[in-house]
């Protein structure tokens, strides 16, 4: 464990050297003499040995809360349902200001360590162990950061533990190229009391809800494995994602029936706090008309909720199945549909984002058969998982494929 914290002399960390690194360590003894033990240098690695460990380079240092310098073990005492402030700026690895870092703050805020309680069965006895951990995660939002500099503002829940230990704000930043990354956190506060500020009574907003592709309409033809998406903001309170009000966290229904109770994990925010953007994966619809309804709260306990109706599309037979030439592709994909051209057919083909949704790529033909290249023009595909599938029109007839899956490697 202690090698994968050692980069190389470009800076990286690879799989690879961790494991030669550490083997080398066991080949000595306790004064550090290395002795001749052959046995020990053996290993099998299943997997890339040249990949690797993305552990970001720079560092976050939060320096004020609220206008108040933070370290020399002070501690801000920040009462629930305050307005907090928070800045500080990036650090290189050599501890100089990162002043060319420009980029997106993410931010995590936690309660204070709670103990949990592990129980291990062996045999016919039990066995217990407390452990700390942070169960409460109080609030999730994203932020700009400027020549090296952040700030950030957001608000606490009425309800928290009230604890006497400390809280965590836990933060990660990306420069705008993706080239860079930095890592940091901070535990020089306490959440304890209450802010007195007048009750919110707004409800949090709902829109730009969308299934399978942002071109959707109320009532779409969507396939039976697709992604519900909306935006979600509430930026006087922010969105409930702490799990401390029970029964006031975001619920997603589909045709009555609780789909997920426990949303937290689908949240993305977007920059400034109180914005994001919930995506949630269906899969194995079945052919018919569909209705999703959406619960939100925000931290002052007002509720929004907002439904979206569409139908899952017959799957296409077996004689028009979508093949692809590769599932790992670093310049071209070609796509085929095994059948015969029928008169008036409509094929759209289509490449959407694995994780999001989002269509990459869509090209309307008559044929069975298509390329797509991954570079195009002056854009490319970025690195990741893809969906392909064809939406194929005969007449009164609306059929679709079943999605393929296909990585993207880098140039």
């Amino acid at each position: 464990l202690r090698e994968f914290f050692v980069p190389g002399v470009d800076g990286k960390i690879r799989l690879g050297d961790v494991m030669r690194r550490a083997k080398e360590r066991l080949t000595r003894n306790s004064n550090g003499t290395k002795v001749s033990d052959p046995n020990k240098l053996k290993y099998c690695l299943i997997g890339d040995p040249a990949m690797a460990i993305p552990l970001p380079s720079h560092d976050i240092v939060v320096e004020s809360i609220n206008g108040e310098p933070v370290g020399d073990n002070s501690q801000a005492v920040l009462p629930a349902n305050s307005v907090v402030t928070i800045s500080g700026a990036i650090y290189r690895p050599d501890g100089e200001a990162a002043t060319d870092f420009n980029g997106v703050i993410c931010y995590e805020v936690y309660d204070a360590e709670t103990v949990g309680t592990s129980v291990e069965t062996i045999g016919s006895s039990s066995l217990e162990m407390n452990f700390n951990t942070r169960s409460y995660k109080l609030a999730f939002a994203a932020d700009t950061v400027v020549n090296g500099r952040f700030e950030a503002t957001f608000r606490l829940p009425a309800q928290c533990l009230q604890s006497d230990g400390t809280g965590l704000i836990s933060l990660y930043a990306y420069s705008n190229d993706m080239s860079v990354e930095a890592k940091g956190y901070n535990e020089d506060f306490v959440i304890n009391g209450m802010d007195a500020a007048a009750p919110d009574e707004t409800a949090p907003v709902i829109d730009n809800v969308w299934v399978d592709t942002p071109s959707f309409s109320e009532g779409d033809a969507v396939p039976s494995s697709t992604v519900f998406h909306c935006d979600v903001s509430d930026e006087e309170s922010g969105i409930a994602v702490d799990e401390l009000s029970v029964g006031k966290t975001a619920v997603l229904w589909l045709d009555g029936n609780v789909l997920s109770s426990e949303l937290s994990g689908q949240y993305s925010p977007a920059l400034g706090f109180g914005r994001g953007s919930i995506e949630y994966a269906l899969s194995n619809l079945s052919v018919g008309n569909h209705t999703l309804t959406l619960r939100v709260f925000d931290n002052a306990g007002n509720s929004a909720e907002r439904s979206v109706s569409f139908v899952v599309e017959s799957a296409v037979s077996t004689a028009y199945e979508l093949t692809l030439d590769t599932d790992v592709v670093t310049d071209q994909l070609v796509m085929s549909i095994g059948g015969a051209v029928e008169e008036g057919m409509v094929v759209r083909y289509v490449i959407a984002d694995a994780h999001t949704g989002d269509e990459v790529w869509t090209e309307e033909t008559a044929s069975l058969q298509t390329a797509w290249s991954v570079v195009s023009g002056t854009a490319s595909a970025a690195p990741g998982e893809y969906l392909c599938r064809a939406y194929i029109t005969v007449g009164d007839n609306h059929i679709v494929t079943s999605d393929k899956k296909i990585v993207v490697l880098g140039q």
